[in-house]
Parts: structure tokens; C-alpha cells; sequence
């Protein structure tokens, strides 16, 4: 199974339920690529060669150079401004910009809302965006004006925040983002195959009005397209989570 066809839930070791709780979702993934392997061997090597060794830094040897006078803040040679600067600056802007969104950066954060909602998702259980996700706009939306130290988050900074949302969830799922699987670890697809599964047993128990076997939910899950294979992974998986039971062994099923 490729990995594009495994829910990114089932890729991280999280649970699905905090999954959902973070306003941006990054997944990096490792392809190789001749010319930015080379960048990234000749970046590690270059950085090994011209570095101090630590052993002489702890000895006192030698000057750390992350704490040296010539790097606390911009390198005029380069025009590049070092790590400690860049940290003292997102810490003051935490701790003293503290923005409120404009009535026009609202509206925009709403009409995104109410729109992505409407669409709805590919499976009649998809929820395309939550509550909660207007939350993390919002927030997008603040850290923006934050970054520029302004004290209002403008309809710029909520475009902004609809942009990175929009182009996250396109990374991670396609057109059809689902919330859904966030919250479940399942795809659409899988979500109906149970779905189907539970309807064969059920309907079967109610016309024999006994167990069902095994081999009958097999052959009717066939006729809607779920492979033998993938049926009995399924069966296995609803009878761990408690939603079929197999009151007289492996080889019969009983709705819970």
C-alpha cells in the first residue's frame, strides 16, 4: 500500500484527537533529489569544517562563536540576521503585541468559514471544516499582524491566514479535505467500507434471524466491491473495536 493511500493520522505517531487540535498541519516527507542532496552533503560538510570543536569551547580554548559579540544580530557582510536576534524578536513580539482583527478581517475569516463548509466532503459523514478551525484563523490571522509588531490584524493578515490554511489542507488531502478522517485516523473510503460491512451483517441477521456466516458477508461485500482480502481485514478490525461480535467462533458474526 503506497503511502499517499495511508491517512497521514496512521503516518505520525499521534492520535487523531490531537491531530485536530493544531492549526497547521506540515508533513515533510523524504524524496531524494540529486541536486538538493548535494546542497544538503555540502551544507553539513562546510558547516563540520569551519566549525569549533566543542571540546575546545568547554576547555576554553576556544570563543563559541553563537555567543561571540560579531554575531549577536546582523552580519552587514551578508545581510543575514542570526538565530539569538530572530529569538529575542519573537519573544518580545509574544509578549507585548497582542492583536485584534478588523471587522473586514473578520468578515473574511467568516465568508471562508461558511463557504469550505458548504461544500461538504466526498462521503455523506465528511465534515469539510470545523469549528475549531476558525480558531486557528483567527490565531493565523493574529501572528501575522504580531510578526510586523502591529496591534491590528488587518484584511491582508486574514487573507494571509486563509491562504497558508487553504494551502496546508491542500498538501495534506487533496481538494477533499475531510475533518473527519483528522478526528478518526480513517479515510472516506475506509469510513464507507465499515460502513458497508456493518449494513451486510446487520441486514443478514434480520433475514435469518440467526448468526451470519462468514463466508455469506464475504460474498455479498464482493458484489459491492471490497475485496475478500481487505473484507476480512475490516471484519477483524470492527470485531477489536467491539462493533461485531463472533458469538460462535471465527466463522459467524452478529451485530453489537
Amino acid at each position: 500500500q503506497s503511502v499517499s493511500e495511508v491517512p497521514f493520522t496512521q503516518q505520525i505517531n499521534l492520535k487523531p484527537a490531537l491531530i485536530s487540535r493544531f492549526d497547521v498541519i506540515w508533513l515533510l516527507t523524504d524524496q531524494p533529489a540529486a541536486d538538493h542532496d548535494t546542497m544538503i552533503a555540502n551544507h553539513i560538510m562546510n558547516n563540520r569544517a569551519n566549525s569549533t570543536p566543542e571540546i575546545l569551547i568547554d576547555q576554553g580554548s576556544a570563543v563559541d562563536p553563537t555567543k561571540s559579540a560579531a554575531n549577536d544580530g546582523l552580519d552587514e557582510n551578508k545581510g543575514i540576521v542570526n538565530r539569538e536576534l530572530i529569538r529575542k524578536y519573537v519573544a518580545f513580539a509574544k509578549r507585548t503585541i497582542h492583536p485584534k482583527l478588523s471587522s473586514e478581517a473578520r468578515d473574511a475569516l467568516r465568508e471562508y468559514y461558511v463557504e469550505t463548509r458548504r461544500k461538504g466532503g466526498e462521503s455523506h459523514d465528511s465534515i469539510s471544516i470545523s469549528a475549531r478551525a476558525i480558531e486557528g484563523l483567527y490565531r493565523l490571522a493574529q501572528a501575522s499582524a504580531r510578526v510586523r509588531l502591529s496591534e491590528e490584524a488587518t484584511i491582508e493578515d486574514a487573507e494571509r491566514s486563509i491562504r497558508l490554511t487553504r494551502f496546508w489542507r491542500h498538501e495534506l488531502m487533496g481538494e477533499n479535505f475531510d475533518e473527519t478522517t483528522l478526528q478518526s485516523g480513517k479515510k472516506a473510503t475506509a469510513r464507507n467500507r465499515e460502513r458497508t460491512i456493518l449494513e451486510i451483517v446487520r441486514r443478514l441477521h434480520v433475514e435469518t434471524g440467526q448468526v451470519v456466516s462468514l463466508n455469506d458477508v464475504l460474498t455479498e461485500a464482493g458484489r459491492s466491491d471490497i475485496a475478500r482480502d481487505a473484507a476480512e481485514d475490516l471484519i477483524d478490525a470492527l470485531c477489536r473495536d467491539g462493533r461485531l461480535m463472533r458469538p460462535g467462533g471465527y466463522e459467524t458474526l452478529q451485530p453489537v
